[in-house]
Formats: C-alpha cells, structure tokens, sequence
C-alpha cells in the first residue's frame, strides 16, 4: 500500500493533468433508482384512488403534486409507463382502429418532417409539438416499435401487403396462450361449470378435452382478461381456429 509521499510522487508523474473539478458526484445513485418498483406501485395506484379511475394518463400522474418520479423515469424502471401500469393493476388504454390510422398518419407526417426514419426521440418531440394524445410507448405497445411500423409502410407503399396488415395490431406468436396463468385457466374452467360453451360437452360427463379459448383472437387485438375467455372442448376450439383462417 503507498503511503502519501509515495501517493504524491505517482500523481506527479501522471499523464492526467491535474483538476479541480469534484467528480464524486457522478457516483452518486442514479436519479429515480432511489425509490423503489414497490412504492412506485404504490404512487400510480394512490394517483387513480385520487383522480377516481383505473386508467391514468402520463400527464394526470406527472401533474399529481404526490408522485415519487416523473412518467418517464417509470418508464425507464419497469420498460414502459404501460408495463407500469398493468403490474400496478390499473387499466391500460387500447388502441381502435381509428387511432391506428391517426397514429400511422402522424407517424408519416414526423418522418416526411425529419427527411429520416423517425426515432423515439424524434416522434416524441413531434408528437410534444402538435399535443397529440399518443405516445412513443403505444406505438411499441401497438405496433411491436417504430422500426417494425417503418417496414409495414415501406412494404404498405410497394403493394406488399393490404392497408388492413398495415394497420394490424402486432401479436407475438405465443403470447395469447403464454399469458395465461394456471390459476386463471382453473377460474375459467370453472366459471364455465367445466363444459365446453359451444357444444354443452362436459369434462367429467363425456371426458373431452377442454381448452381456454379468446374470444377476440390476440392477433385482432383480444386480451387475455377473464371477459375475453371462455372454455371450448379441443373439437370445437380446433373448429372455430378453421372459420377465423
């Protein structure tokens, strides 16, 4: 270990000038990394008691005087202020197809604005601008992000696919059946007595198969909410996958 003289001596003859500037702030903890997942939980579920609704906006919570951070450095936490939202228990706004094209259309309208492809940051600054309802984040929620929406309009504008694909909602494969957890199949099952809602066939009765079925298909915007499932015997679900192809 250097004692001081020897400490000294090696600063004299380092290549680094010597400065005054004080760079022990920079090790200091990150900003928003102070508090944490939970309480931020805690503060967007205290906001809508507040506000008197499961579904919040950015700028609801940013203008609540109690927030612990602001909706971008949530964001940042949880990968998306929607994430947040969904493991806070709160309601998440979809996206109709009326505002796919409104999004699609200002999505165009930024990227002829730029010269460019737009960037998160560059589609943020310009939907900052016009005051538009959208954000980043509901693109890559609605549209799988701005790079895949890019290509779908590039493909869209060459006659590759329809104006429908353009603005299909992006589903990942494996998403609708991942998303169901063992304790809501049960409740589904049960909830629908253990019988097969198209045909009446019973699991204990007729000893068929069941299965979880959407009702709205992921790949057209469904989710995997109580409300959106039901219990199909393995015939029947395998015979609706038919009508939808």
């Amino acid at each position: 270990m250097q004692n001081g003289t020897e400490a000294n001596a090696t600063r004299s003859q380092s290549l680094l000038k010597v400065r005054k500037y004080d760079f022990s702030g920079v090790l200091s903890p990150k900003k928003g990394f102070d508090v944490s997942r939970k309480e931020i939980l805690n503060s967007l579920r205290d906001c809508a008691k507040v506000i008197g609704c499961r579904r919040i906006t950015i700028k609801q919570y940013d203008a609540w005087p109690h927030r612990v951070l602001c909706s971008r450095q949530i964001a940042v936490r949880f990968g998306g202020w929607d994430i947040a939202l969904t493991e806070a228990g709160l309601e998440v706004r979809t996206t109709s197809t009326g505002n796919a094209v409104e999004m699609v259309e200002l999505f165009m309208d930024c990227w002829e604005d730029c010269n460019d492809v737009p960037t998160i940051k560059t589609l943020s600054n310009h939907l900052y601008k016009i005051n538009s309802k959208f954000s980043p984040t509901m693109y890559s929620r609605y549209f799988g992000g701005l790079r895949r929406l890019a290509i779908k309009i590039v493909k869209y504008k060459n006659g590759e696919i329809s104006e429908n694909q353009l603005l299909d909602k992006f589903c990942k494969k494996g998403a609708d059946r991942g998303s169901i957890s063992a304790k809501l199949r049960y409740t589904v099952f049960e909830r629908d007595q253990f019988t097969c809602v198209s045909c009446g066939r019973s699991s204990k009765r007729d000893s068929v198969r069941l299965e979880i079925d959407h009702k709205i298909p992921v790949s057209r915007g469904g989710t995997s909410e109580l409300s959106n499932l039901q219990t199909l015997c393995i015939d029947c679900n395998r015979g609706k996958g038919k009508i939808c192809v």
